[in-house]
């Protein structure tokens, strides 16, 4: 989500260290941008598949890591299919944003202590900050 938001809010290049010598023209994303697009997109799709058929106890957490993933899908495709009108779009992005905050709050409550285990081990490979439980 960042990614795409950092894309559509045009702060990628300069997040990404990019020279301004090399930045496409307007209405075109980096090929950067997009490479990274699709490598996040890699690894969220492997995620996602080891949860085809969760356990009883995973049920909850599962529903709504689909529904994060729902959101993240129609950002991710609404970022690579309308290059031309990334800034239009930033209003959808936000509120996209916005619902994929609220059910990350929603996990966090709802989070199975194994599956709370498996985060700690994946931050460790992964940047899982968002899912760090507030004090």
């Amino acid at each position: 989500m960042n990614l795409g938001e950092m894309i559509c809010n045009g702060t990628f290049n300069a997040w990404r260290g990019v020279e301004p010598s090399t930045v496409p023209r307007s209405g075109t994303i980096n090929p950067q941008a997009l490479a990274d697009l699709e490598s996040v997109k890699t690894e969220i799709d492997k995620i996602m598949k080891k949860l085809d058929k969760p356990s009883a106890e995973y049920s909850q957490a599962a529903s709504i890591l689909q529904k994060l993933y729902a959101l993240y899908e129609k950002t991710n495709s609404m970022v690579i299919n309308s290059p031309d009108s990334l800034s239009l779009n930033r209003m959808e992005y936000h509120t996209a944003r916005k619902g994929f905050s609220l059910e990350i709050e929603n996990l966090k409550s709802n989070l199975p202590l194994p599956l709370a285990e498996e985060l700690k081990i994946a931050g460790q490979k992964y940047d899982l900050r968002f899912m760090a439980v507030k004090k």
